[in-house]
């Protein structure tokens, strides 16, 4: 939680700082760690943690539950003595003989829409190109990419851009389809690989990458 909050606060410093840190000789779980704040991150900055989900719910009056409850007990052979049909509706004496109420009802006024600024959407490249520049610069280690270990590392990789490269589609910019771009080409290049979770992650990033 401290390093989400730290990566909210300062994106770019923290992703930079979390790309060195893959590249030395950590362990699978503190590289996995690391992919999935930049994720969280991303994830965060493109829409506020703050937007309120406004729910609408349906007023019940009593008079109208009163009447659904006789109508419930006429169904059932269950109807009261003091109940009558009144202009086809079928309501108790008490209901009846109560006075019209002339107060007007003033429904709720809307609420304004809200509307979220993606903060993500200006840094993306920055962050997205730097994990690309990991690989790149890395793609000869053994201990990072081969064997089973780098097999999960790479299924992680291409979710991790996957994500990073979805918070940034709603950002109205020329360089998301370039994002899409080069992310689809790297997914394609792994597209044969012999791993289930790299093949699952590859469909992943060209399900996102087409859908822009």
């Amino acid at each position: 939680e401290c390093l989400l909050a730290f990566g909210i606060h300062a994106p770019l410093d923290t992703c930079v700082q979390l790309v060195e840190e893959m590249k030395g000789g950590v362990s699978l779980g503190t590289r996995l760690e690391a992919l999935s704040i930049i994720a969280a991150t991303a994830e965060r900055l493109s829409v506020s943690p703050n937007l309120a989900q406004s729910s609408q719910t349906k007023n019940i009056t009593p008079a109208s539950a009163g009447t659904t409850s006789t109508r419930l007990k006429i169904a059932l052979g269950l109807r009261e003595g003091n109940d009558k049909e009144v202009g086809g509706d079928v309501v108790t004496t008490s209901q009846a003989q109560a006075p019209v109420s002339k107060t007007r009802r003033w429904r709720q006024p809307r609420a304004d829409p809200k509307t979220t600024t993606n903060n993500f959407g200006p840094i993306a490249a920055h962050m997205i190109y730097s994990l690309f520049a990991l690989m790149a610069s890395t793609k000869g280690n053994a201990s990072i990419w081969g064997g089973s270990t780098g097999e999960r590392f790479l299924s992680e990789f291409i979710k991790t851009l996957s994500i990073m490269v979805d918070c940034a589609s709603a950002y109205p910019s020329h360089a998301v389809s370039a994002l899409a771009t080069d992310l689809f080409e790297l997914a394609w290049s792994f597209h044969d690989a012999n791993s289930v979770e790299v093949r699952r992650s590859v469909l992943l990033a060209m399900a996102t990458c087409m859908q822009m």
